[in-house]
């Protein structure tokens, strides 16, 4: 029996019957933060979308608060499901650190990884196609933990430890190795992801079909990819004299400018067409995903600072939108000459990755660098990981 902060009152409760309660409100709490936190993102990110969607279609529908949230319990769907797995994680976590620590007698490093491996089951919340990218994710992270704690003990160092480049090295690779698998390897991509990087992509999917067909030494499908050039083309490109003859080669020694971008005769005027439209597909998505967490992680912030925060998040949202235009436009420019059928994973992956860091990354702060190269990292590594 105590004295329960000198009032008078006699608690009942033993002084480790206290901590081990405190310990459940703590986790009881920290699991309705990330429940909260989760769900309040995806449904912004949802809500972003539909704004845009809006915007670009019906503009007055608006002022409709059914058509702005939408008829579709998708999105509700997901933004539970993030919410629970980010609630049972974090929640999780805390709790078992708590009976870890209460049943071992003692408070160090076990305590974590255990409580972690055991939290981590949290994933299985998830829909089975988002599990292999959050691992893959997380995988890459706790390689950068390994790496900075032998770099700190001064166990091992990577090409010595002021080499200021190695999270463009990390991204150029992982760049290239995204896609060689867009190009040549569809299948080992996420269906949503190759969808979004064909549609904000220069290069349709039949002339990518016909790239495959051609490398792997298979006749293309001359009179789809014929369609296309005949609908797409312009005046200048379907003009061309040798245009008859490319339309009905099925074994051409390496698919021709005229497939690739017939929109445009001239190589560098597309490169330069395909940089800005797609700057503009993914400006509205990378402006959703910087201010939607700024607003939802970070809301008394953003009332007291809304300005500085704002410009803030301008910028951030300009630095992100960049390296994917550049590597569209960049990456059509390097991988021409790298069609023939002769071409394999090495030729893709210096055109896939070349350049792109040299202009952008670099130029970041060390600590986006590092959280912007891990992100296709884990991508590339999905490809290896689906490789049979």
């Amino acid at each position: 029996m105590r004295d329960d902060q000198g009032t008078g009152a006699k608690s009942t409760l033993t002084r480790p019957e206290e901590e081990d309660w405190g310990s459940l409100y703590q986790a009881w709490c920290t699991f309705l933060r990330g429940f909260i936190a989760g769900y309040a993102f995806r449904t912004g990110i949802a809500i972003g979308f539909r704004v845009i969607h809006l915007l670009r279609t019906k503009p007055r529908l608006l002022l409709s608060l059914t058509q702005l949230v939408g008829e579709s319990p998708a999105p509700r769907v997901d933004a539970v499901r993030l919410g629970l797995t980010v609630g049972c994680f974090t929640g999780g976590f805390k709790l078992l650190y708590g009976l870890l620590r209460r049943l071992r007698g003692r408070d160090d490093g076990w305590n974590s990884v255990i409580g972690g491996g055991v939290a981590g089951l949290a994933l299985l919340i998830q829909e089975k196609e988002n599990r292999r990218t959050v691992s893959l994710y997380l995988l890459v992270r706790l390689c950068q933990c390994i790496y900075n704690e032998l770099k700190r003990r001064n166990l091992w160092h990577f090409w010595q430890n002021d080499w200021p480049h190695g999270d463009s090295l990390l991204f150029v690779l992982s760049s290239a190795q995204v896609m060689y698998a867009y190009v040549m390897r569809p299948e080992t991509l996420p269906a949503s992801y190759y969808k979004f990087i064909v549609r904000s992509g220069p290069t349709d999917e039949r002339v990518l079909q016909a790239v495959r067909n051609n490398n792997r030494g298979l006749p293309i499908d001359i009179e789809t990819v014929a369609s296309f050039v005949r609908k797409r083309g312009s005046a200048g490109t379907l003009a061309l004299p040798e245009m008859p003859k490319l339309l009905t080669e099925r074994f051409p020694p390496i698919v021709p400018c005229a497939f690739l971008h017939p929109q445009e005769v001239s190589c560098a005027r597309f490169s330069l067409r395909t940089f800005l439209d797609t700057a503009k597909k993914t400006l509205p998505l990378y402006a959703t995903l910087t201010f939607v967490p700024m607003i939802v992680l970070q809301f008394v912030k953003f009332l007291r600072y809304p300005i500085p925060m704002t410009i803030r998040a301008l910028l951030s949202c300009l630095r992100y939108v960049l390296p994917c235009p550049l590597l569209c436009a960049l990456w059509l420019r390097g991988v021409r000459p790298t069609q023939p059928r002769a071409g394999g994973p090495s030729l893709h992956l210096l055109s896939g990755g070349r350049h792109l860091l040299s202009l952008h990354s670099d130029r970041e702060e060390e600590p986006t660098r590092g959280v912007g190269a891990l992100r296709p990292a884990s991508r590339g590594g999905q490809p290896l990981h689906a490789a049979p």
